[in-house]
C-alpha cells in the first residue's frame, strides 16, 4: 500500500507475468488488462471470466529495507478454490530465487507438462534491479514528466550494472516513446533509442522487448518495412505471449496492406489483453479500412464501454457512418468526442459531404491553424474534397515530418481519390510500400 514502494510490487507482478507467459502451455492475460484490477474489490470469479482466463495468482508484497515478504495464492477462476499458497520471507537478494519458486509451484498445481526447460528468471544486480523496476514502473505511466523519470531510473541501474541487457532495452523503448511523441527531439531520440536496444541485443539477443524496440524504431523511423517484420517475427517466437510485440506486428501487417494478416494479429492480441484499450481501437480502424464496416462499429462500441471518453472513438464511429452514406448522423456521432483534435479532424470530412462548403472551408482554416501537427489529415481531408494538389503537398509535409498517419496509408478510403492520380504511385514508392 505504500506509493513510493509501488514500483517493487508493480515490477514484480509483471516479471513473474512475463515469466509465465514464457509457458508455451500456458495462456497469461497481460500486464495492462491484469492490473486493471489492482487494489479494487472484485471477486476471483469476476477477474477470471474479464480475462478469460481458468486460475488467477494473487499476491502481496511487502518490503522493508532488504527485507521482503511475498504472499502468493493460486485460485480456480470459476469457483474462487484456493488451489495452492505460500508465504516467502527473504532479503532482495533472493528476489530472483522466489521467483522461480513460485513460478514452479504454479506449474506444479495446474499439473501441467512443459516440453522442454522451464523459463526462469535472469539473476542481475539487486540494486539495479530495483532501479530497472522504477524504471519500468514509470515508462508505464506514459507522459513526458514520467518518461523523463523512467530515463533516468534505466541510466541509473546502467551506472550500477553496465551489462544490464533489459535495463538497455528498457531505456529504448522510454527513449523511442519520447521521441515518437515529441517529448524529446526526433532524431536524437532515435539515435539514441537505436544504441541502446544494439547493446541490449549484444548482451542477450533473446530480450523479446529488445527485437520489438529495434522493430518499432525500423517501422516509425527508418521505414525500414522488412527489417521491422524481422524483428517482431523474432520477438513472437522468443515470447508468443507478448501482446504488445502482437499489437506492433499487427500495425506493421496493416501498413503493408496485409489486412487480414493485421486483423489476425489484433484479434490475438485481444485475446492475451482483453482490457487494453489501444488494442480496440487499432482492430477497430483495420477493420474501418477494410471495409468491413459493420465489425469497426462494434469494435469502438466496445471500447466506449471500457471508456466513455476514449479519445478518437465517436469519432471512428462517425467515420463508419459517413461511409455508410449517413452523413447527418456522422456529424451527431462526431460531435461527442471527447478529444477536439479527432472532432475537429472529422467535422471537415463531414461538412464537405454536407455541401456546407463555407462551413467546411472556415472549419479546415481552423483546423489547420490550431493543429499544425496533421499534416496526414489534412492531406485526407483535402483527397476526400477531391483537392489532389493539395493533397499531395500536404502528403509530402506529413513525409517530412515522420507523421505516423503514414502508416494508413494503403489501405485509407479517405485517399481513394488519390489511387488514380501519377504522383501516388510515386509517392508510395517514396515510402519503399512499392
Amino acid at each position: 500500500s505504500d506509493p513510493e514502494q509501488a514500483y517493487f510490487s508493480d515490477g514484480l507482478s509483471e516479471e513473474l507475468l512475463n515469466l509465465l507467459a514464457r509457458i508455451p502451455e500456458l495462456r497469461v492475460a497481460a500486464r495492462t488488462s491484469s492490473f486493471a484490477f489492482k487494489d479494487e474489490k472484485v471477486a476471483i470469479t469476476d477477474v477470471a471470466a474479464q480475462l478469460n482466463v481458468s486460475y488467477v495468482l494473487e499476491g502481496s508484497v511487502r518490503k522493508g529495507g532488504d527485507q521482503v515478504r511475498i504472499t502468493a495464492q493460486l485460485i480456480r477462476g470459476r469457483d474462487g478454490y484456493h488451489l495452492w499458497s505460500e508465504t516467502y520471507d527473504r532479503t532482495l537478494n533472493d528476489i530472483f530465487a522466489v521467483q522461480d519458486e513460485i513460478s514452479a509451484a504454479v506449474v506444479e498445481s495446474l499439473k501441467l507438462k512443459i516440453m522442454g526447460e522451464r523459463p526462469r528468471v535472469r539473476s542481475s544486480n539487486p540494486e539495479a534491479y530495483a532501479l530497472y523496476l522504477q524504471g519500468r514502473y514509470f515508462n508505464d505511466r506514459r507522459d513526458p514528466d514520467h518518461w523523463n523519470r523512467s530515463a533516468e531510473a534505466y541510466r541509473a541501474a546502467l551506472e550500477v550494472d553496465p551489462d544490464y541487457a533489459e535495463a538497455w532495452a528498457g531505456l529504448s523503448i522510454t527513449l523511442g516513446q519520447q521521441a515518437s511523441w515529441g517529448a524529446i527531439d526526433l532524431d536524437t531520440g532515435m539515435m539514441q533509442a537505436r544504441e541502446a536496444v544494439h547493446r541490449a541485443l549484444a548482451l542477450d539477443d533473446t530480450l523479446a522487448e529488445a527485437h520489438t524496440s529495434l522493430g518499432w524504431i525500423r517501422m516509425v523511423y527508418d521505414w525500414n518495412w522488412r527489417g521491422s517484420d524481422e524483428s517482431y517475427q523474432t520477438a513472437i517466437r522468443l515470447a508468443p505471449g507478448n501482446s504488445t510485440a502482437l499489437r506492433a506486428a499487427a500495425v506493421l501487417a496493416f501498413t503493408l496492406g496485409r489486412v487480414d494478416e493485421a486483423i489476425e494479429l489484433g484479434q490475438k492480441a485481444i485475446r492475451i489483453d482483453p482490457l487494453r484499450q489501444a488494442g480496440h481501437a487499432n482492430l477497430g480502424l483495420v477493420l474501418l479500412h477494410a471495409g468491413r464496416l459493420e465489425e469497426a462499429a462494434a469494435r469502438y462500441e466496445h471500447l466506449l464501454t471500457l471508456n466513455a471518453e476514449y479519445p478518437g472513438a465517436h469519432m471512428r464511429l462517425g467515420q463508419v457512418l459517413l461511409l455508410q452514406g449517413k452523413p447527418e448522423q456522422a456529424l451527431t456521432m462526431i460531435e461527442q468526442d471527447s478529444d477536439d483534435w479527432w472532432r475537429d479532424y472529422a467535422v471537415c470530412l463531414v461538412l464537405h459531404t454536407l455541401g456546407r462548403d463555407e462551413d467546411a472551408n472556415l472549419t479546415l482554416a481552423q483546423f489547420i491553424d490550431k493543429h499544425p501537427d496533421g499534416p496526414f489529415q489534412t492531406a485526407e481531408i483535402y483527397a476526400w474534397r477531391g483537392q489532389h494538389d493539395l493533397a499531395f503537398e500536404w502528403l509530402e509535409r506529413a513525409y517530412a515530418e515522420r507523421d505516423s498517419g503514414l502508416h494508413e496509408i494503403l489501405t485509407d478510403p479517405f485517399l481513394e481519390n488519390l489511387k488514380n492520380d501519377p504522383r501516388w504511385m510515386a509517392f508510395l514508392k517514396k515510402l519503399k510500400l512499392k
